[in-house]
């Protein structure tokens, strides 16, 4: 699992709130995700495929864990900028 860091999901859900009306990532199809992820990434001028790979492991992440508490905690531990 390589996720994005905590700092981006932050960022990310800030950028959700003022665009998207979604109530829970945790529960969000991997495909959905990854369209809101790619448009994300658009908005900031970042076109990078490796971004992709991110984007799925924080979606296992967060479709994987018991609450959105465990799920930043895990993202927290094993995000990187990599």
């Amino acid at each position: 699992m390589n996720p994005v860091t905590q700092t981006t999901m932050i960022d990310f859900l800030a950028w959700l709130r003022n665009r998207h009306d979604i109530r829970s990532l945790r529960e969000l199809p991997e495909k959905e995700f990854m369209k809101l992820a790619d448009a994300y990434n658009a908005s900031r001028g970042i076109r990078d495929a490796m971004r992709s790979g991110k984007w799925s492991s924080t979606h296992y992440m967060l479709s994987h864990s018991a609450s959105d508490a465990e799920a930043m905690e895990n993202i927290s531990r094993y995000g990187t900028d990599d």
